[in-house]
């Protein structure tokens, strides 16, 4: 925007929202009719072992990436549960309205856990280990802990995950990696020494408790484990989400559930306990799979490519905004909401068309991947200089006075048990539906057939007085699909 004196911006708050076509909700009587009689805390907690699993093979990912000589065969893969048939999801822009309301209604969580992530670790630019210290030492740009960039969040996440992991592995293997990993053929025996390792990190990591860590590594050393366990969550979150496997994602958002409710995010902390709720004790089979279904779209049709929809939303937004800003100062709500909004993906087909037309370089419009290995190698020199994942039997120096992040999943879980959320969550939630049930209000939606409808950020309130004629706003249902957060349309000069 303009930054001289007097020649302000404007700005305009709206909301999206888009029509997801999905699988029948079945129907409702086949729905339990006191599903939080039946949910308790026991529900959120998993046996570990399918964790165990994923985290295996994540650790041993991290190895094959950056040294192409080890192979994944020394641990299992990570197994599907219930994915989706691979086909291209058809969805439809709705007119943007201008309104200034949001919901986090049908959220998958994964901007919401980057970002929960991303403050519990950031640190400062003056505490070793810590994200925020790498961001400061690599010379990158500031990350908003409250309201971060996703993708530059998830970039520098997973670059000090691989760091930390591989600075776990040296230690492990007792060698140097470059010189294994680049230059000699793995044997049998280097196997079965990887094998050995990834069993020792996962019992070393994801078994001890963190209080007993702290007393036994520092306090530098338990942030950093503590990162690693958040990050798997994560990771596998994202692999779950990109296969299309919803009985992955259905199995990982117990964790997330419980690592939500430590952080100072009340609405999503609820929401999660809500979703997690309904998809283990409120809905039938057949609906729990079209409402995690209508969570995801393909907007290719290929294997591994799906992405949440609230994050596709996200594009949408974006995408609209450019457009707006491109209409000029005398562009209208109405321009926006018909003309931009509903043909936004077609904009982008037609570009698309022109730039294969007229032979238009790619690179004019995608961005190469920055080679992070540098900055991975910087972070695990900084790792070792500060005695961090080392087996010297040293600390980091002043290590007393950092403070260690919080332990998410342990915080969660004594909030909930002993904390009182999860009782109060069942009581404000048992009578919600007392009233649903009186008053006779279905809380899924009337809808019976196969669309299922994502709002947005809909208020029904202001839905009346920004109705256009021929457009029924009596069609949306509560959410419960994709989140479309607000939106700032910038007036730029």
């Amino acid at each position: 925007g303009d930054q001289r004196l007097g020649n302000l911006n404007t700005f305009d708050n709206g909301a999206t929202g888009t029509i997801v076509e999905g699988q029948s909700l079945g129907k409702q009587e086949n729905e339990p009719k006191d599903p939080y009689a039946r949910f308790d805390l026991e529900d959120l907690v998993t046996d570990g072992e399918k964790e165990k699993i994923a985290f295996r093979h994540y650790f041993v990912e991290v190895l094959r990436r950056h040294y192409p000589t080890f192979t994944p065969a020394t641990v299992p893969p990570v197994e599907p549960i219930r994915r989706l048939g691979t086909k291209k999801t058809t969805a439809h822009p709705l007119p943007a309205m201008k309104i200034d309301q949001s919901t986090v209604e049908g959220n998958l969580e994964i901007t919401n856990l980057s970002s929960a992530i991303l403050r519990t670790h950031y640190g400062t630019s003056r505490t070793p280990g810590s994200v925020g210290y790498n961001i400061d030492m690599l010379s990158r740009k500031r990350l908003a802990k409250d309201k971060p960039n996703f993708h530059d969040a998830d970039e520098m996440l997973r670059q000090t995950f691989d760091a930390m992991v591989l600075r776990l592995w040296q230690n492990e293997l007792g060698t140097d990696l470059e010189a294994i990993g680049t230059h000699m053929i793995e044997t049998k025996s280097m196997q079965e020494s990887i094998a050995m390792a990834v069993e020792s990190l996962c019992e070393e990591l994801c078994d001890v408790d963190s209080e007993i860590y702290q007393q036994t590594y520092g306090n530098a050393n338990t942030s950093a484990m503590l990162f690693i366990r958040d990050m798997l969550v994560y990771i596998e979150l994202c692999a779950a989400i990109k296969q299309g496997d919803i009985g992955r994602i259905e199995h990982v958002l117990k964790t997330i559930t419980i690592m939500f409710q430590s952080v100072a995010t009340k609405n999503y902390a609820v929401h999660t306990l809500r979703l997690s709720q309904e998809i283990l004790c409120g809905w039938s089979e057949t609906r729990k799979i079209a409402m995690l279904s209508s969570m995801l779209i393909n907007t290719t049709g290929k294997d591994n490519s799906w992405i949440p929809s609230d994050l596709y939303q996200e594009h949408n937004n974006l995408l609209t905004k450019i457009r707006y800003a491109a209409g000029g100062s005398n562009r209208s709500w109405d321009y926006l909401d018909r003309s931009a909004s509903m043909n936004i993906r077609l904009f982008g087909d037609i570009q698309d068309m022109v730039e294969t037309a007229f032979n238009v370089p790619h690179n004019s419009k995608y961005h190469k991947t920055v080679d992070a290995t540098k900055d991975i190698k910087t972070i695990m020199n900084s790792l070792k200089s500060y005695h961090i994942f080392s087996n010297d039997g040293k600390r980091t120096p002043n290590d007393n006075d950092i403070i260690v992040s919080y332990d998410m999943y342990r915080s969660g879980f004594m909030n909930l048990h002993s904390g009182g959320r999860l009782s109060t969550f069942l009581e404000s939630n048992s009578l919600r539906n007392i009233l649903i049930a009186d008053n006779n209000i279905n809380p899924i939606g009337e809808q019976s057939g196969d669309v299922i409808i994502d709002n947005g950020d809909v208020n029904m309130e202001n839905a009346d007085e920004e109705q256009d004629e021929g457009f029924d706003y009596s069609l949306f249902p509560i959410p419960i699909a994709a989140v479309s957060p607000n939106s700032e349309f910038s007036d730029v000069e």
